[in-house]
């Protein structure tokens, strides 16, 4: 046994294989108390690993090979009963290593397990107990489960408060994931509160420009983007972007993301070619440290394509959408909302080839997972709904259909107008309404051709 954790000179890979190697050839030899030693050890070399390298997480390329044997350390330990406060640690380091490498179902299990562990090792109105339940209200989230996420952010918070502990740095990095949920389900008054309220922490801790805390200060500036603070979301990316400079870490994971949120905040301004660059400069960020497979290079690859799609490049955007569609189905299966937010760049990118028939298909498509993912009531699926309209009404008045089937369009469109208006009012939405119900009228009374050009030639107006 004890030859087995020698110190391998080349790496602790060749450390752990040669553990794993005995082990397989003598642990039916052991007994059970031996079992258990053994176990112990190995436990401790992945603690001292985890802690020395997942403090970056551009660190996790190092750690995915161990992650195996990560994974079946953990699965020996806990079925020979070991329960330890080493082994609900490595749970967490594990599960975190996994999601950093996109394999969500492995990280959900890890995560459930160690809080299983844990519930059995602390009081459940423990810290321990609610970072735990973070972990996996994350790993939901990125499943595409948001409303289980949401429940085991509720718990921990709810411990949080128990414990008074809501002036500190995990309870704002909390609140921040919360207001990254409300923002993914468009309530974006409600996600810039709750990333206020975070970042307000940290300004009273005074670690608004410490490093560790970057996410926090990165999604209280997408929170400002949203609600169409431009200025300042520039203004606190801007401030992201000084501190990892000044911190050695324009090439980190942080650092793609500042660029990426940058990119989008300057096409919002109309400096669409600076955007662009940024884009590409994030994307190949994320390219050097998590591969060409990762689901964060495929959302990178999904907004440089809308921002080439404004630009005319359709042949490069359309590029760059397949790409990330074949990552987003690879990592998450055909219904996820990232898979919507492709079927969106497919609809724009239809749209702009005037291929209005194909473009409604997917927008329709991205509406339909977007609504079973986030609810009927999200201020995204709304704007869908008009968008959807609008692609209606170029159907009509572009294509040769029949004054019959125009009109089956235009009561469609009437009703996705009608679905947008009752998740949130819009003048635009309400006066397409209005010509809408004008345009049925006129079909249903008339169904001369000659007609068609007087009534559709003041559909561009919209």
């Amino acid at each position: 046994m004890n030859f087995s954790l020698i110190n391998c000179s080349r790496s602790c890979s060749n450390r752990i294989s040669i553990h794993r190697l005995v082990q397989v050839v003598v642990k039916n030899k052991l007994s059970t108390d031996n079992q258990v030693e053994w176990c112990n050890d190995i436990v401790r070399i992945f603690i001292k690993i985890f802690e020395s390298d997942s403090i970056n997480l551009s660190n996790y390329i190092k750690l995915k090979d161990l992650l195996p044997h990560a994974i079946q350390i953990i699965e020996n330990s806990s079925t020979i009963g070991i329960k330890s406060t080493e082994l609900f640690f490595l749970c967490e380091y594990v599960a975190n290593s996994l999601v950093e490498a996109s394999d969500y179902k492995e990280a959900i299990k890890i995560s459930k397990l160690g809080l299983k562990l844990g519930s059995d090792i602390f009081n459940y109105n423990s810290k321990e107990i609610a970072a735990a339940m973070i972990n996996i209200g994350l790993v939901e989230k990125k499943l595409g489960n948001i409303g289980e996420g949401l429940q085991y952010y509720y718990k921990s918070r709810s411990i949080y408060k128990k414990l008074k502990l809501t002036n500190s740095v995990s309870f704002a990095m909390l609140l921040s994931n919360i207001g990254r949920v409300k923002m993914d389900q468009g309530k974006y008054n409600q996600s810039y509160s709750l990333c206020l309220e975070s970042f307000k922490i940290l300004e009273n801790l005074k670690l608004e420009n410490d490093v560790d805390s970057i996410v926090i200060v990165n999604n209280f500036a997408l929170s400002l983007e949203y609600v169409n603070n431009i200025k300042d979301s520039i203004k606190y990316n801007r401030e992201i972007f000084r501190i990892l400079k000044e911190n050695n870490m324009q090439k980190s994971l942080e650092m793609a993301t500042c660029l990426n949120n940058l990119s989008t905040c300057l096409q919002k301004k109309g400096k669409l070619y600076s955007a662009i660059i940024l884009s590409k400069r994030s994307i190949i960020i994320q390219e050097e440290i998590t591969g060409y497979k990762h689901p964060d290079v495929a959302f990178g690859y999904s907004n440089l394509a809308n921002l080439l799609i404004m630009n005319r490049e359709l042949v490069q955007a359309r590029s760059y959408i397949i790409k990330a569609f074949k990552i987003y189905k690879d990592s998450y299966g055909i219904n996820h909302p990232l898979i919507a937010k492709v079927m969106y760049n497919c609809y724009v990118w239809m749209n702009a080839k005037r291929k209005y028939e194909s473009a409604k298909f997917f927008l329709k498509k991205s509406i339909h997972i977007s609504e079973k993912f986030y609810g009927k009531s999200n201020q995204d699926v709304a704007e869908d709904y008009y968008e959807l309209a609008k692609i209606i009404i170029n159907i009509i008045n572009y294509s040769s259909l029949s004054i019959n089937c125009k009109l089956k369009e235009a009561e469609e469109a009437k009703v996705y107008l009608e679905n947008s208006l009752k998740i949130t009012y819009s003048d635009e939405a309400s006066a397409m309404l209005n010509f809408m119900k004008v345009i049925i009228d006129k079909l249903s009374n008339d169904k001369s051709l000659n007609i068609t050009p007087t009534i559709f030639a003041f559909i561009d107006k919209f």
